[in-house]
């Protein structure tokens, strides 16, 4: 024990030293004695619970210590505790950006997404901003890596081959894994050869319960699937990849979500095929860097801030029939068989919104038969001010997690009623399919394209009453309150939604034909009409 393990222990218990007492550590000759001096007040400080006496003394570390990995947990742990996550986002940075100067391709990659995803991992907020540094560090470290001019020609007397670099392969229900099989399912196969190329291992997608199924699937509809060769290096496992891509000869390489796992766009800048073509299904940031040839948005806003030249392809999905679910009962799901049933469904980032509880709470006052059940989100999701308001209405509301059947929980409910201000796209679709009416708002197309504050409302529904402008709570509950109280109304809007999503949203042949017709141009080397 030395002289300073008092004083810190001192300070863990609760007691605040004056500078006296702490300035013959702090001002050691040696700089390793300061930083070992300033991590352990900071430390100290944390211990008992004092973050605002912890930052200048983690923050001095982090300097001494040149923005060393080994200080980053306590530096995280300390900002991410004060709300201040555009330090914590600016730590993984630099620690990533000495990993990628180094050539250490497996570390960085993997600081880069701690990166990316500061804001939702830290502040439960779908924050996401290009950073062109990052990207220029990705391409740095690839470029020794970067294959030769891939041969974009099929064999004699063969198609054109896309290839697709599949995103979410071991994820639980994802809509982008969706969307992959409905491409395989409708392509042309007369006219192109399709293969989906997965960044995951064999090992890796064998470990997750849905991963052999997704390839399965995929072979099921006629199409190649390759996964990353098995490394002991991320790096060499990518590289692999990226060299199925060039020998596959594709004239297009395909990405779904080419800046949400850095591993995308590292084998993307290995350029295994001579043009990438990326979908844009939510924010820019993970879908659209801007050295994409092109692009292809499912929806009006996003395309509007796409930094490349991009398509509009609108989405289509695979929509569920009503007559083939089956809905839980009331009683399975806790609800009263006379209630008027409000759902809402999302990832629960989604539901952190004031406004939304708001709403519930004025509804919850309005209404005495209403019961709100909301899918995808547990209680210990919530932050704490949100928490409490869900405490309140702990009688009025039901938590479902994601499940395989959430359809069947969706049909038992009486109305939809979209997240906001981050809205939601098939969730609302499905909806609407299982003949809810459903309410949704205005999207505002001259506020720049913002992932936390967009709502698909005016593309997808059918009818002016069943939206509202973001901010206009009042006009918000009063939709609803319509269908709450009119069962007949509720019905004839149910039957709108129903037929409107099948008529213009249920058809996904004509989504892929309409992307293969952009393909087509881009390979052809023909402009591409606006």
């Amino acid at each position: 024990m030395t002289a300073f393990d008092p004083l810190l222990n001192d300070i863990a218990a609760g007691a605040t030293p004056d500078s006296g007492q702490l300035l013959p550590f702090l001002a050691a000759a040696e700089l390793q004695q300061r930083l070992v001096c300033n991590v352990g007040v900071a430390d100290a400080y944390l211990r008992s619970g004092r973050l605002s006496e912890a930052k200048p003394y983690v923050d001095r570390a982090w300097r001494l210590s040149n923005f060393s990995e080994e200080l980053l947990d306590i530096h995280v742990a300390i900002h991410a505790a004060l709300g201040d996550i555009e330090e914590v986002q600016e730590a993984y940075k630099k620690v990533a950006m000495a990993h990628a100067k180094a050539g250490r391709v497996d570390a960085a990659l993997a600081m880069f997404n701690r990166w990316q995803y500061a804001y939702a991992q830290h502040g439960g907020i779908d924050r996401y901003h290009y950073d062109f540094e990052v990207t220029a560090a990705i391409q740095a470290m690839a470029q020794p890596f970067r294959l030769p001019p891939a041969a974009s020609t099929p064999p004699a007397g063969g198609k054109p081959r896309i290839a697709y670099l599949l995103f979410g392969a071991t994820q639980f229900n994802s809509v982008i894994v969706k969307l992959a099989k409905t491409f395989a399912r409708y392509h042309d196969h007369a006219a192109f050869d399709i293969a989906f190329f997965i960044p995951e291992t064999y090992e890796e997608l064998r470990a997750s319960p849905q991963g052999l199924d997704t390839v399965a699937a995929l072979r099921g509809c006629g199409c190649q699937v390759t996964a990353a060769p098995s490394s002991s290096s991320l790096r060499e496992s990518l590289i692999g990849l990226a060299r199925e891509i060039h020998g596959y000869q594709a004239a297009l390489l395909v990405t779904q979500a080419v800046l949400a796992d850095f591993r995308h766009y590292f084998v993307r800048c290995l350029h295994p095929a001579e043009k990438t073509l990326g979908f844009v299904y939510g924010a820019l940031p993970q879908y659209a860097p801007p050295d994409l040839d092109w692009a292809i948005a499912a929806n009006l806003h996003p395309l509007l801030d796409t930094p490349v030249n991009c398509s509009l392809v609108p989405g289509e999905v695979e929509l569920p029939r009503a007559e083939l679910i089956t809905p839980l009962s009331r009683r399975e799901l806790g609800l009263p068989e006379d209630a008027v049933v409000i759902v809402s469904g999302g990832r629960h980032v989604k539901f952190n919104s004031a406004d939304y509880w708001s709403v519930l709470q004025h509804l919850a006052q309005r209404h005495e038969n209403c019961r709100f059940l909301l899918i995808g989100l547990t209680v210990d999701q919530l932050p704490e001010a949100l928490a409490s308001i869900a405490a309140a209405l702990a009688d009025r509301v039901v938590f479902l997690p994601w499940r395989e059947d959430y359809l069947s929980a969706v049909a038992a409910a009486d109305i939809a009623l979209d997240t906001f201000p981050s809205g939601g796209g098939v969730t609302l679709l499905d909806a609407m399919a299982l003949g809810l009416p459903t309410v949704s708002l205005r999207n505002d197309f001259s506020r720049p394209y913002d992932q936390r504050h967009w709502s698909l409302g005016t593309e997808l529904l059918p009818d002016e009453d069943l939206l509202a402008n973001h901010g206009d709570l009042g006009s918000v509950c009063d939709a609803v309150s319509r269908l709450v109280e009119n069962a007949a109304l509720r019905a004839a809007k149910g039957e709108r939604c129903q037929a409107h999503a099948r008529e213009k949203f249920g058809h996904p042949e004509r989504m892929v034909a309409g992307a293969e017709a952009v393909y087509r141009r881009l390979i052809g080397c023909d402009p591409v009409p606006h």
